[in-house]
């Protein structure tokens, strides 16, 4: 990993055995996190032997001078906690089923993925954080049958058309 001294990220070593690299967002970023942020603030700790993660705290300040802090800490070879068993058990299955996506059916834009999942495992459909426009979920080539629930344990394909 190369840290450079640069515009809103800094590089500080210290006596206690950690790194601690904190990134400051520049105005552009700041501008995608909505209106009311007016800066964004990530502090990454990471062991000075090992270089890995320990531990990431984000602080936001808005307009109105509020702060909210979050912070994550990260461990390692400890005991799986028993509600993420069954998540991380779908990590190792081989029981799986196909979800293929068809965006923009029958237009010159259309597109068609198709991903592998454990069977079980629910997904979500959102777009991306910078897209403005919304879709509609539909059962059918047509787009005339919106999709109520998905199915988690079959196949699937789900026809997607965007709001104009």
């Amino acid at each position: 990993m190369i840290l450079s001294e640069s515009v809103g990220e800094r590089f500080h070593p210290n006596s206690f055995g950690v790194v601690i690299v904190s990134y400051s967002a520049d105005p552009d970023e700041i501008a995608t996190m909505g209106d009311d942020i007016v800066s964004s603030v990530e502090s990454y700790t990471l062991d000075i032997k090992t270089r890995e993660m320990t531990s990431i705290k984000t602080v936001y300040t808005f307009k109105d001078g509020t702060v909210e802090e979050g912070i994550v800490t990260i461990t390692r070879d400890v005991e799986i906690p028993e509600k993420m068993k069954p998540f991380l058990a779908y990590e190792e299955t081989t029981d799986t089923r196909t979800i293929t996506i068809v965006s923009n059916p029958g237009t010159e834009n259309e597109k068609t993925d198709t991903i592998q999942v454990a069977k079980g495992l629910q997904v979500s459909f959102t777009p991306d954080l910078f897209i403005e426009t919304n879709f509609t979920m539909y059962s059918d080539e047509a787009c005339t049958q919106p999709v109520e629930e998905l199915d988690v344990y079959s196949d699937l394909t789900v026809y997607i058309k965007w709001d104009e």
